[in-house]
Protein backbone atom coordinates (compact mmCIF):
# COMPACT_ATOMS: atom_id res chain seq x y z
CA UNK A 1 0.00 0.00 0.00
CA UNK A 2 1.27 3.49 -0.72
CA UNK A 3 0.25 6.49 0.54
CA UNK A 4 0.77 9.90 -1.30
CA UNK A 5 1.05 13.63 1.48
CA UNK A 6 -0.19 14.98 -1.91
CA UNK A 7 -3.74 14.71 -3.33
CA UNK A 8 -3.04 16.01 -6.78
CA UNK A 9 -0.41 13.24 -7.17
CA UNK A 10 -2.16 10.49 -6.12
CA UNK A 11 -5.04 10.77 -8.20
CA UNK A 12 -2.20 11.23 -10.99
CA UNK A 13 -1.14 7.83 -10.04
CA UNK A 14 -4.80 6.29 -9.86
CA UNK A 15 -5.63 8.08 -13.56
CA UNK A 16 -2.47 5.86 -14.85
CA UNK A 17 -3.71 2.70 -13.89
CA UNK A 18 -1.18 2.57 -10.34
CA UNK A 19 -4.33 1.41 -8.13
CA UNK A 20 -7.57 3.07 -6.59
CA UNK A 21 -7.18 5.89 -4.18
CA UNK A 22 -9.59 7.28 -1.54
CA UNK A 23 -10.26 11.26 -2.25
CA UNK A 24 -12.85 14.15 -1.42
CA UNK A 25 -15.21 14.55 -4.68
CA UNK A 26 -14.69 18.11 -5.00
CA UNK A 27 -10.87 17.63 -5.27
CA UNK A 28 -11.78 14.80 -8.19
CA UNK A 29 -14.05 16.77 -9.62
CA UNK A 30 -12.58 17.73 -12.74
CA UNK A 31 -11.05 13.87 -13.33
CA UNK A 32 -14.44 12.91 -12.39
CA UNK A 33 -16.34 14.82 -15.37
CA UNK A 34 -13.72 14.19 -18.21
CA UNK A 35 -13.77 10.71 -17.40
CA UNK A 36 -10.30 10.12 -16.41
CA UNK A 37 -11.71 8.57 -13.31
CA UNK A 38 -14.32 6.93 -12.20
CA UNK A 39 -16.24 6.34 -8.84
CA UNK A 40 -15.77 2.85 -8.25
CA UNK A 41 -18.74 2.99 -5.81
CA UNK A 42 -22.64 4.29 -5.77
CA UNK A 43 -22.49 5.70 -2.32
CA UNK A 44 -20.79 8.64 -0.25
CA UNK A 45 -19.11 8.76 3.26
CA UNK A 46 -20.12 11.78 5.04
CA UNK A 47 -17.54 13.17 6.95
CA UNK A 48 -17.45 16.22 9.44
CA UNK A 49 -14.56 18.65 7.02
CA UNK A 50 -14.36 22.40 6.34
CA UNK A 51 -12.43 24.39 4.48
CA UNK A 52 -12.04 28.13 5.13
CA UNK A 53 -11.09 31.21 3.17
CA UNK A 54 -8.71 33.34 5.14
CA UNK A 55 -7.53 36.75 4.77
CA UNK A 56 -6.04 39.37 6.74
CA UNK A 57 -8.92 42.11 8.47
CA UNK A 58 -7.16 44.80 6.45
CA UNK A 59 -8.07 42.59 3.10
CA UNK A 60 -11.42 41.48 3.85
CA UNK A 61 -13.60 44.08 2.62
CA UNK A 62 -10.99 45.02 -1.01
CA UNK A 63 -12.57 44.26 -4.31
CA UNK A 64 -10.95 41.65 -5.40
CA UNK A 65 -11.45 39.58 -2.22
CA UNK A 66 -14.99 40.20 -2.90
CA UNK A 67 -14.60 38.88 -6.17
CA UNK A 68 -12.65 35.81 -4.97
CA UNK A 69 -15.31 34.80 -2.26
CA UNK A 70 -17.51 35.11 -5.45
CA UNK A 71 -16.19 32.81 -7.34
CA UNK A 72 -15.34 30.54 -4.63
CA UNK A 73 -19.27 30.21 -3.66
CA UNK A 74 -20.16 29.64 -7.58
CA UNK A 75 -18.09 26.85 -7.72
CA UNK A 76 -18.73 24.74 -4.69
CA UNK A 77 -22.42 25.39 -5.22
CA UNK A 78 -22.02 24.22 -8.93
CA UNK A 79 -19.35 21.34 -7.50
CA UNK A 80 -22.01 20.29 -5.35
CA UNK A 81 -24.78 20.29 -7.84
CA UNK A 82 -22.52 18.25 -10.21
CA UNK A 83 -21.34 15.64 -7.40
CA UNK A 84 -25.36 15.19 -6.11
CA UNK A 85 -26.68 15.05 -9.99
CA UNK A 86 -28.44 18.33 -9.44
CA UNK A 87 -29.62 20.79 -12.59
CA UNK A 88 -29.98 24.18 -10.50
CA UNK A 89 -32.05 27.08 -12.45
CA UNK A 90 -29.61 30.06 -12.69
CA UNK A 91 -31.53 31.84 -9.67
CA UNK A 92 -29.82 29.50 -7.36
CA UNK A 93 -26.07 30.23 -9.20
CA UNK A 94 -24.19 32.66 -6.90
CA UNK A 95 -23.22 35.50 -9.34
CA UNK A 96 -25.62 34.59 -11.90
Amino acid sequence: MIYYDDTNIMLEAVACGQGIGLSNPFLAESDLRSGRLVRLFDFDTPIDEAYYLLSSEAQRDKPAMALVREWLQREAVLSVAFVTGQVLPPSEIPGQ
